[in-house]
């Protein structure tokens, strides 16, 4: 899968589609900063951060935190890490999250490192990845610490779980 991402050019950026889940939301959106080969957020958090809703993650030994981004240096795995005030997880309305593919049932693979489902797995908000389309499959392996997320952002479309 990450083969394929490689191998093609990204489509424009279509985090906005994510604006209109964002404005119904009165906490903070946590987004991230995307990689060369995953959708890029850059117009998502450029927003977000214009209505002071922006917290991206940051690796905290096995864990995520989040942080109001007031500046963002190199970090761990080549991802981007934000220095600034730390948000608890409480205090989030939203997550977009990265993923390397999304099922129809609302499941989806990360990387394998686990972050994001430790750092969702008690979370009360909604939870979104952002994937090509061609990412969105009918159906994915899955490990019983996999959380289910409530929707899935392409290019094409939002899709709800």
């Amino acid at each position: 899968m990450l083969m394929n991402r490689n191998s093609h050019s990204r489509p424009q950026d279509f985090s906005l589609q994510a604006a209109k889940l964002s404005d119904s939301q009165s906490g903070f959106v946590a987004s991230y900063s995307a990689t060369e080969t995953e959708p890029e957020t850059k117009a998502i958090n450029k927003l977000l951060a214009s209505k002071q809703k922006l917290v991206l993650p940051a690796i905290s030994g096995s864990n995520l935190i989040w942080r109001i981004p007031e500046k963002l240096i190199p970090g761990t795995h080549g991802i981007d890490t934000p220095i600034g005030p730390r948000v608890e997880l409480d205090q989030i309305s939203l997550v977009l999250a990265p993923a390397l593919a999304v099922d129809a049932n609302g499941f989806r693979l990360g990387k394998g490192g686990g972050y994001y489902d430790r750092a969702i797995e008690d979370f009360e908000g909604l939870v979104y990845a952002l994937v090509f389309e061609a990412e969105y499959l009918d159906s994915l392996p899955i490990e019983n610490h996999d959380v289910k997320i409530h929707g899935v952002i392409t290019e094409e479309t939002i899709r709800t779980f």
